[in-house]
């Protein structure tokens, strides 16, 4: 069966922040049992840099349609521009090497409730190419505390507890304008392979999202806001004690091509290791 939709989370096992492995485990394996008996769709992990796997670190359930994008850490050194963390480069990575008709990318500190997964597979699949393949679509996201789910065992216990819990989502696109930052973006992987992905000179924290809306706005389509199909994220917020290891910030500038990288973008030159 052709995959439709290819799901990619990126992350890194390290002590950028002392929940940062809770909130990618809540994710992940809620991820992995949400496409448990889809043979459609794909979940695309790239572990960026870790010294110890992601994936020999967190247990997650075997399934066929899950695997690991390990990128070690002398390749991921190359591309960190100083950081300890590309937040590009790990996502184009994954994408090129991506079976779906249409990818989504969302946050590793980010977590799909089961009932908005399947809204949006539900969404993915009604999809008509002919008139959405040119189309991109934003998701938004609202904030779940530190304190709320610090205590929490597994993904199970979380989602019971946000069941019923009203939050105000605190990032929505207006006609097509930023209004915060998107949780996630679904595309084609026509688009995205005609765009290059995010552009990779944006290595750092901020701006890379609205970067890429002011790109794509310019040859495609907004679509639309997935939480108007049905598809929201709990934001995993962090200890807000704990400070963000970035020397730097992107600066607020726009790629002058549309076509942001050179043709080895996302890695494609690099041999990297993929785990099933």
């Amino acid at each position: 069966m052709d995959t439709i939709l290819s799901i990619i989370i990126a992350g890194k096992n390290d002590n950028f922040r002392k929940n940062n492995s809770q909130v990618l485990k809540f994710n992940l394996e809620h991820t992995v049992k949400n496409i448990k008996g889809l043979n459609d769709v794909e979940l695309i992990l790239c572990d960026w840099g870790s010294e110890i796997k992601i994936v020999d670190e967190i247990f997650l359930e075997k399934s066929e349609n899950f695997k690991c994008l390990y990128v070690s850490p002398n390749i991921a050194a190359k591309y960190n521009d100083g950081a300890s963390y590309s937040f590009i480069h790990p996502y184009n990575a994954a994408s090129r090497r991506a079976k779906g008709k249409y990818i989504i990318f969302w946050d590793a500190d980010t977590f799909l409730m089961s009932e908005y997964f399947k809204n949006l597979y539900c969404f993915v699949k009604n999809l008509d190419d002919k008139n959405n393949i040119n189309s991109f679509y934003w998701g938004p996201r609202y904030p779940v505390k530190y304190d709320e789910y610090v205590n929490f065992k597994d993904s199970n216990q979380l989602e019971k507890y946000l069941i019923g819990t009203n939050y105000e989502v605190e990032s929505m696109i207006y006609g097509g304008r930023f209004g915060g930052c998107g949780a996630s973006i679904l595309v084609s992987k026509y688009l995205w392979e005609d765009c290059t992905g995010f552009w990779e000179k944006l290595v750092h924290w901020g701006w890379t999202d609205i970067e890429l809306h002011h790109r794509l706005l310019t040859k495609y389509n907004y679509g639309g806001d997935l939480g108007q199909f049905g598809s929201v994220w709990a934001h995993l917020m962090s200890d807000t004690k704990e400070i963000r290891n970035q020397p730097k910030i992107n600066s607020q500038i726009n790629s002058p091509e549309f076509k942001a990288n050179p043709s080895s973008w996302g890695l494609i030159d690099e041999k990297l290791t993929i785990i099933n």
